[in-house]
């Protein structure tokens, strides 16, 4: 006891139900006798077994007190899982669902109750947690670390309301492909005798590294045979060209791995489970397809299945003349994959594509921005600049085209493809239009600023982004990049991380600033993993693939490095080691000389 204060050290458990005002104004009875019975039946129970006092309850929250960070952990865990057994048969929106967080700390005690700033800390990382999840403080991390097996998503440093320091969060997930707890370590310590590329020296890529690169994956879907719902036989022929069309173009698409002709048609005239279907192909997503004639027009359904979910995640219906059946199938060909392809690949570009528009035309120019955008090569970032400019035209406040728009406009700045000072002033006219999403806006004017020198300003455009949307992939692998240019090589590699984490599908280029990162701390195998994942990803090579040749020069792999390299400038003949830098500057001129020199051992010219 200090002055009269009695303190003392605590876990403090925060848990609050997600949606509560939404679920009383839905149905109050029920939502009160679904309360009830979690208390009784599950949270009181489980919070007594691990030692745990509750504090006070307000409502739809609780403040719990544990005398141990495990003890706080494994309850907390224990309660988010049986939660979900709980509610695997309840209705969506009737569902109750708990956010966590988790602190320790010394708290004022008083009393039953305590107080302080580390009760307050623990309140905030509950609003930063996702339903159903946990989010927990670095105390609690280096608490539980090496006694617990869980794992945790890094999510960096979050500024909070009315805490004077930066917060460092991690995340528990359910089923959430995540990172492990071992990934903000620097050291090389723990090691694996799995490397998840062939370059990469076999048991020396660093498990939290390994991992990661194992959860990613290209998308696996299976067209299965369009059905003829008329009595035609002729069109029984067009429902089988449709199919195997669209498993010809769905072919080409580097984000997608799909099923054979003869896997699909073996379901053809059979009907099935969608899991059993998938499990069969070793698939994820499945298209189903009917057709059905109406005198001279016809009617097209199509929907694609998460058959891990068994959700239906995307459905439309076209209609179109039987005059030219030919034309038909080509052009409805092509507006299902890029609807299929951006509805399962594109991640963030998905999820701003349409901004809100009822305009088919404009859906599909804003889907087809966002395949280009995923090239990341000259080609396909001017055809996603010209397209949004396109979409523009038609609907000048198309959030997707605006987005869009003034990311491609950078990233051909970044790489030299485009003037730096007319393009910079296109992208930010876009981004500061009142329709575009401040997240977005933080993240280009960060992006201009770290193109114009000002890298201060960069970090802190970026970061504003992240604490906006801190569940948008894109902003912390922007955010990552600038701090790369900084030397925050470590917190950088954390925010690479967290973005990667968060997407479903990443795109290649996520890669880049998690391997650079790495390259930069001269984790050089772990470098060649990632810069190995992200030739992988790319659909053709590209010349930020120099960065991989770099690494395997410095793992001792001369002639690996050397045969790439030699590759990579068959295609850019000029290649300079000035122009592979160029997306990647560095604050500290000592950052740029340790890159170019770790070039001096390749066939690259030596501006």
């Amino acid at each position: 006891m200090v002055g009269g204060t009695q303190r003392r050290l605590a876990a403090i458990v925060l848990a609050d139900v997600v949606g509560y005002s939404r679920l009383m104004g839905a149905d109050e009875t029920g939502t009160l006798e679904a309360m009830r019975a979690h208390r009784q039946e599950l949270w009181d129970p489980t919070i007594e077994r691990y030692g745990g006092r509750v504090v006070n309850r307000a409502g739809d929250s609780a403040l719990i007190e544990f005398t141990s960070a495990v003890a706080a952990m494994e309850c907390s865990v224990a309660i988010q899982t049986a939660m979900e057994e709980r509610n695997k048969d309840i209705p969506e929106g009737k569902r109750v669902a708990l956010r966590i967080g988790v602190n320790v700390g010394e708290v004022i005690v008083d009393a039953e109750e305590i107080y302080g700033d580390d009760v307050n800390i623990a309140a905030r990382l509950q609003t930063l947690a996702k339903p159903d999840g946990i989010a927990l403080s670095d105390n609690v991390y280096e608490n539980i670390v090496n006694r617990l097996d869980l794992s945790l998503a890094d999510a960096g440093e979050h500024e909070v309301k009315n805490i004077a320091r930066p917060i460092h969060v991690w995340h528990w997930t359910l089923n959430a492909r995540s990172v492990s707890r071992s990934a903000r370590r620097s050291d090389d310590s723990a090691v694996s005798t799995d490397v998840p590329t062939e370059s990469a020296s076999r048991g020396k890529v660093a498990p939290a590294i390994r991992r990661l690169l194992d959860g990613i994956e290209q998308p696996t879907i299976a067209v299965l045979p369009f059905v003829n719902m008329s009595r035609n036989d002729e069109l029984d022929y067009f429902c089988d060209g449709m199919t195997e069309s669209l498993i010809t173009d769905m072919s080409r698409s580097s984000r997608l791995t799909v099923a054979s002709r003869n896997s699909s048609f073996q379901f053809k005239g059979r009907s099935g489970d969608a899991k059993d279907i998938s499990e069969q192909l070793s698939v994820r997503y499945l298209i189903e397809g009917s057709v059905q004639l109406m005198g001279q027009r016809m009617r097209l359904n199509v929907q694609l299945i998460d058959a891990r979910k068994d959700d239906h995640c995307w459905a439309e219906r076209y209609d179109y003349s039987t005059d030219d059946l030919f034309t038909a199938q080509d052009e409805l060909c092509d507006a299902i994959v890029l609807a299929v392809d951006t509805e399962i690949a594109a991640g963030d570009a998905s999820s701003i594509r349409s901004g809100g528009t009822h305009d088919r035309k404009v859906r599909r120019l804003v889907m087809e921005c966002a395949i280009y955008l995923g090239q990341n090569d000259e080609e396909g970032l001017l055809k996603c600049q010209e397209t949004s400019d396109r979409v523009l035209e038609i609907e000048p406040t198309s959030t997707g085209a605006l987005a869009m728009g003034s990311i491609s406009r950078m990233r051909r700045v970044a790489n030299g493809w485009a003037p730096q000072a007319e393009t910079i002033a296109d992208a930010l006219r876009l981004v500061r239009q009142d329709e575009c999403a401040p997240t977005i806006r933080h993240m280009i004017e960060g992006l201009a600023m770290l193109d114009t020198g000002d890298f201060e300003g960069a970090v802190d455009a970026c970061r504003k982004g992240v604490s906006l949307s801190p569940n948008l992939a894109n902003a912390h692998v922007q955010f990552a990049r600038t701090l790369n240019a900084i030397g925050e090589f470590d917190e950088a590699r954390s925010e690479a991380i967290t973005g990667i984490s968060l997407h479903p599908n990443i795109f290649a280029i996520f890669l880049m600033p998690l391997g650079l990162s790495l390259f930069m701390k001269e984790r050089f195998d772990d470098a060649v993993a990632v810069f190995q994942k992200f030739r992988d990803l790319s659909a053709k090579d590209n010349r930020d693939c120099m960065f991989l040749a770099a690494a395997l020069l410095a793992t001792g792999d001369k002639d690996g490095a050397n045969r790439l390299a030699t590759e990579i400038l068959d295609s850019f003949p000029t290649l300079t080691v000035r122009e592979v830098l160029r997306p990647y500057p560095f604050k500290n001129s000592e950052h740029t000389e340790l890159v170019q020199k770790s070039f001096a051992g390749l066939e690259l010219y030596s501006d």
